[in-house]
């Protein structure tokens, strides 16, 4: 029955456990040698495209391309470090997570079995048992926000960098003919777009049902309570205005709506970037045209 309940939850929990354990950051258990060898690995790689974007400076398209290959792991030498230094506040992260898959801590299945469950209780009982719940829960979303906003704001930062690196360079092979760059560019950009997309659900999917507290507030039946529970009641309402969230770094929140707004505004780069391109290529050649007979001369 636990099983059937949670198992898909669990097995996305054991997913992630898994791919940490293999870079050793896994925050519940401690594994330094792997850790050090993947964080000496991409300090070294991170530290060598540096350097050679530093020597081939004036290559412009050489440093495009050594930017379009290393902005993933610098992303991914930042997102370990973070782990690694955030692994205890990580771990009883974790640990709250895996209290939460057991059976006896959720009657909604039916209206029946949690009318028989909640009847097992006292009214008083049940009363604490929600707001501990509650409480419990805004706890672990301020932990969840303060744990992995900074991961984010990288993840954030790295895929604008993609987007940039690889739609500049479609957009100028596309000036100059070659269509082939605009395909890998719609690739590449639909995984980077999915990744946010990911992001930005989980956020709207956080919002969403920390606003569910408000509406059943707002339905019940706030007519027949006396005033003194009405009071207790508006205090709820208040408390309940203050969502739970995830930030990019504090600076926005993560949501659909700021996903869409994201993919508008890359939209409207790109057509303002191609007609800048287009007009610079005219002029170029329009120069270009004027130096021949000073050339002939």
């Amino acid at each position: 029955m636990q099983e059937f309940d949670f198992g898909g939850a669990i097995k996305a929990l054991d997913l992630t456990e898994h791919a940490m354990r293999f870079v050793g950051t896994w925050p519940p258990k401690n594994f330094q040698p792997i850790f050090l060898f993947f964080l000496i690995y991409l300090i070294v790689h991170c530290t060598l495209a540096i350097i050679e974007i530093a020597v081939n400076i004036t290559n412009m398209g050489y440093v495009i391309s050594c930017l379009m290959e290393n902005v993933f792991n610098v992303v991914a030498l930042l997102k370990i470090s973070i782990c690694k230094i955030k692994r205890k506040s990580l771990a009883k992260f974790i640990d709250d997570i895996r209290s939460d898959f057991t059976l006896t801590n959720y009657y909604y299945d039916e209206e029946k079995m949690a009318f028989i469950n909640y009847n097992k209780f006292s009214r008083k009982f049940v009363i604490v048992l929600l707001i501990a719940s509650f409480v419990a829960s805004s706890i672990l979303s301020e932990l969840l926000e303060e744990d992995f906003n900074l991961v984010i704001l990288l993840q954030l930062i790295g895929s604008i960098l993609q987007f940039c690196i690889v739609g500049y360079d479609a957009l100028v092979r596309s000036a100059d003919g070659n269509t082939t760059m605009l395909l890998s560019f719609l690739f590449i950009g639909s995984a980077v777009a999915c990744v946010l997309l990911v992001y930005c659900y989980i956020g709207e999917c956080l919002i969403k049902e920390s606003s569910v507290l408000s509406d059943a507030l707002y339905l019940c039946e706030w007519y027949n309570i006396s005033k003194e529970e009405k009071k207790l009641m508006h205090i709820c309402m208040l408390r309940s205005t203050k969502e739970m969230r995830l930030t990019s770094g504090k600076f926005f929140v993560l949501s659909l709506t700021t996903f869409t707004d994201q993919l508008f505004g890359v939209g409207h780069l790109y057509r303002d970037t191609e007609a800048i391109i287009i007009i610079l290529n005219i002029i170029h050649n329009k120069i270009d045209k004027l130096c021949i007979p000073c050339r002939l001369k």
